[in-house]
């Protein structure tokens, strides 16, 4: 796990820094509360409903949707349009003196992409 990204997270419900732990490899809050995984470097931070009933179920929602939705389906003129106005859109967002930008997307690489020089 790189130290500086460990420096950058928190837990996605209390938004408290979570800090690393090399002898169990998780990431956890000071108190020991909130411990999550990282696999192949990369930590699991899906917030639960265990912690606020209120809160979106994202593995049950993601799940549900590739169920429903070809990700690999060749798209409409109609839809590639409004999806290319939706990443401009998405890239005019990101401040031009950004040094760090975390991109959790689909998987596609459209941003990095598009901000990164070749």
């Amino acid at each position: 796990m790189d130290d500086f990204l460990a420096t950058l997270l928190v837990h996605p419900n209390t938004k408290q820094p979570l800090y690393y732990e090399p002898s169990a490899h998780i990431l956890k809050e000071r108190n020991g509360d909130g411990a999550f995984h990282i696999l192949k470097n990369v930590p699991l931070l899906l917030p639960t409903t265990t912690d606020n009933e209120a809160l979106f179920n994202y593995q049950a929602h993601y799940e549900q949707d590739a169920k429903s939705f070809d990700y690999f389906e060749e798209f409409m003129d109609a839809h590639r349009v409004e999806n290319d106005r939706l990443h401009q859109h998405i890239l005019s967002e990101i401040p031009k003196d950004a040094t760090l930008l975390l991109d959790v997307g689909c998987g596609g690489a459209w941003l990095s992409k598009n901000v990164l020089p070749l």
